[in-house]
């Protein structure tokens, strides 16, 4: 499922992007929505970059909207 694929690659990053906190929270329709928060925007910067792929892998698989 893809929100365990999120959880799991997501985590990789909370220590190394700074990350100040992270939900996920998945909708009875299916829709997936992951809140993260910063300490900085050059961590949030640092997290875009490195997070590209994770995004990618999962665009090539399912619709993905981002905002």
């Amino acid at each position: 499922m893809v929100s365990s694929y999120f959880v799991e690659n997501l985590s990789k990053f909370i220590r190394i992007c700074n990350m100040q906190s992270t939900n996920i929270s998945i909708e009875s329709y299916g829709n997936i929505s992951i809140t993260a928060r910063f300490y900085s925007n050059s961590d949030l910067k640092n997290f875009k970059t490195k997070s590209k792929s994770i995004f990618s892998d999962v665009q090539g698989s399912f619709h993905l909207v981002q905002n």
